[in-house]
């Protein structure tokens, strides 16, 4: 739906004031119609990225900030407020119809961001009527609707109620914290949206920010709605507080929990705050709504328009039953049988990992007992991927084995239900069972798609080395170099706690990637300035490792600590070992120059910097790599300065 005539005359003034292109003017227009990028530029037949670079200069030119679709609801924001005020001065565009923007209306206190689309919508009846009666008629004043599941439709849900009560409310503001914003860049934005037309000094600190906010929504019905809130919050397991740059949130939670308001901030989440967990109740101003999967009619509604799927009523049941009425999870096991299994239920119904998870686990029993030949015949057989003869067998193995034993293996498997034969055929020919083929190749897929990632995070490609790895534990949730790598790449990524979350996963195995991951545990513990903590953990291992990199690594960290502690003698001690474990390697060199450094002797400090340069500046290639650790960088700097060079 286009834009009326007044808003465009406004808009070309705008434009020509900012000195927008006819290029940039064209391509802002088609946006505020509702455009995506991909549709732009098919309409203007240029590429996609063209069209991100006459959007990038448009907001550069209209000196907006942020990140992703935030700006252009910010450009949105302020095209509105001008053009609020064009109208009011100019008493002929008063009578004016109002702005559209797109298919939906767009009032001036409404900021969808990235709000979903809900143009179509099933089921959650109950669950509407309950939210809608602790929103309009009890007034509450901070909802939050939780779900461990993630597809459920929490987000779904949040925006369909929006949308069903936007009318109660003087303004509606919809924010997504999936990219985890600081604090104080939620803060700000909020306030921004909400004061635009008001001239305010907003403060610097979180409390008077926050304090500013509460007084708005006391003075106006406002509807606010923070969505993926479990993105901020600190992991129950793992850590007691908000990492530093979340931590406002903790106090943003509580003071609108227990403000006396006139507004109602409804948040989604897999994890419920802790800040509201003694503020909610069935009577009280702050409730919990905990959100379960689609009743089993409405998933039906959900399924059935999905194109080419049929399958019977029985089937249908068995597997809204087994996904447990989870919307997304349906729909993408949908769209597998469609393409994978060309719409044959029961065949997807024998791959199906939710169906052979007991079965597995089973096995995994019984696989962990038998020797290694019956290992390599089903190793074999899975390799091949088909019935095989006796013969064909025999020649496939990897190492040579008489026929009579191989006969003795064969029936121990039977036995065990493990593999089976086919005798339908001339010669008897024998295969994996369906359960062990499928735990077999999701082993095989899992390995693969591990290596792919640590390949991935070797060369740098930290968000695809992420998603790899992630995929990889969907296959094999046990595999721990895969919660190992995980860890790391969340480290890449700043991401902390889930890298903790990945490193404790790790180190229940017994394996190396449960030793390097500990002794990550312990570097960040080290980091933190919690020594003691990291100490602890690097001893329990200490005397078990084997690895010849990771006892490096566990005798580098433990001088760190003791360094760490002025405990230089311990430090000497341990860094001493790990250099003789490894002589190659610059850290252990850097860190014992810092103990030297700190027992008075200099001239000794000065010949193990050097040392320690000449190793770093042999090993180019960790030099340059961009999974090199960035406490490295920090002495080698250290190094340079203490020997009068120049870096």
């Amino acid at each position: 739906m286009s834009m009326d005539q007044y808003f465009q005359e406004f808009l070309q003034v705008e434009a020509d004031k900012h000195n927008l292109s006819k290029a940039e003017r064209e391509v802002l227009v088609l946006a505020l119609e509702g455009n995506d990028i991909a549709g732009i530029a098919e309409q203007l037949q240029v590429k996609d990225s063209a069209i991100r670079q006459r959007l990038s200069a448009v907001y550069q030119k209209f000196q907006i900030d942020g990140k992703g679709p935030v700006k252009f609801a910010k450009l949105r924001q302020f095209l509105l407020s001008q053009y609020q005020k064009h109208q009011a001065q100019n008493t002929a565009s008063m009578s004016s119809p109002s702005v559209n923007f797109g298919e939906d209306h767009i009032y001036a206190r409404q900021d969808w961001d990235e709000a979903p689309d809900v143009t179509i919508f099933y089921g959650r009846i109950e669950e509407l009527a309950t939210l809608k009666q602790w929103i309009v008629k009890d007034k509450c004043r901070l909802v939050v609707i939780l779900s461990i599941m993630g597809g459920i439709g929490k987000n779904t849900l949040s925006a369909q109620l929006a949308k069903q009560i936007q009318n109660e409310f003087e303004c509606v503001i919809w924010r997504s914290l999936h990219y985890a914003p600081p604090i104080q860049e939620l803060l700000t934005d909020l306030l921004h949206s909400l004061l635009h037309q008001e001239e305010t000094n907003i403060p610097k600190d979180i409390g008077g920010q926050i304090s500013l906010l509460i007084e708005y929504l006391s003075q106006h019905r406002c509807l606010l709605l923070l969505n993926d809130v479990e993105t901020v919050l600190p992991s129950s397991q793992l850590v007691r507080h908000y990492p530093q740059e979340y931590d406002g949130y903790g106090e943003l939670l509580k003071r609108l929990g227990e403000s006396n308001h006139n507004s109602c901030l409804v948040l989604t989440s897999r994890e419920k705050p802790i800040e509201i967990a003694d503020l909610a109740g069935e009577t009280l101003p702050v409730r919990e709504l905990y959100l379960r999967g689609l009743h089993p009619d409405d998933a039906k509604t959900f399924i059935l328009p999905i194109k080419n799927f049929a399958v019977s009523d029985q089937n249908l049941l068995e597997l809204i039953e087994l996904y447990e009425g989870n919307p997304l999870a349906l729909e993408i096991v949908v769209k597998t049988i469609n393409k994978t299994f060309k719409g044959d239920f029961n065949n997807f119904s024998k791959h199906n990992l939710s169906l052979i998870n007991n079965i597995i686990n089973e096995f995994l029993e019984s696989f962990e007992n038998i020797y290694e030949l019956e290992k390599n015949i089903i190793y074999s057989l899975a390799v091949n991927n088909q019935a095989v003869s006796l013969a064909d067998l025999q020649a496939s193995l990897v190492f040579a084995v008489d026929l009579s034993e191989l006969h003795t293996s064969l029936n121990v498997l039977l036995q065990q239900l493990l593999i089976v034969e086919q005798d339908n055929t001339r010669v008897a020919k024998f295969t994996l069972s369906n359960r062990v083929k499928k735990y077999i190749t999701n082993q095989f897929i899992a390995k693969s798609l591990n290596q792919i990632g640590h390949q991935k995070y070797l060369e740098g490609d930290f968000i695809s080395a992420k998603c790899s790895l992630v995929w990889s534990l969907r296959f094999n949730s046990d595999v721990a170099a895969a919660h190992y790598n995980l860890g790391s790449t969340y480290e890449k990524l700043q991401e902390l706690d889930r890298a903790c979350f990945h490193y404790e996963m790790a180190k229940q195995y017994k394996s190396r990637a449960a030793d390097a991951a500990i002794n990550n545990l312990a570097r960040l513990e080290i980091i933190n300035g919690n020594s003691a903590i990291a100490i602890d953990l690097l001893l329990q291992i200490l005397d078990r490792v084997q690895d010849t990199l990771v006892k490096y690594a566990l005798y580098k960290n433990l001088g760190w600590a003791y360094l760490q502690q002025n405990e230089y003698t311990y430090a000497q001690n341990h860094l001493g070992k790990a250099i003789e474990l490894d002589s190659s390697r610059p850290d252990a060199y850097y860190l014992l120059a810092q103990v030297q450094e700190a027992l008075g002797d200099k001239k000794s400090a000065l010949i193990v910097w050097e040392k320690g340069l000449k190793n770093d500046s042999r090993n180019k290639k960790q030099k340059k790599a961009p999974w090199r650790v960035p406490e490295l960088d920090v002495w080698q700097s250290q190094a340079y300065q203490h020997l009068n060079l120049i870096l």
